[in-house]
């Protein structure tokens, strides 16, 4: 199977019998993310959790029903 990365548009080719093969058929508004872009993007995670300048935001706790 081949999937695009949603970022560096690189195409792989994935096995068909992987999860991530079997999640993309099942689940076509999944999205595919090359290891290269996750790789970059867990580092600048852990670089702003680092310092301190990463912020979780929460849902809403309130439900407003009318």
């Amino acid at each position: 199977m081949k999937a695009r990365c949603i970022l560096c548009e690189q195409i792989d080719i994935l096995d068909d019998n992987s999860i991530e093969a079997k999640k993309l058929k099942n689940h076509p508004i999944s999205t595919y993310m090359c290891t290269n872009c996750s790789a970059k993007i867990t580092i600048q995670t852990q670089k702003r959790m680092s310092n301190k300048q990463y912020k979780v935001y929460k849902g809403d706790t309130q439900t407003n029903i009318l």
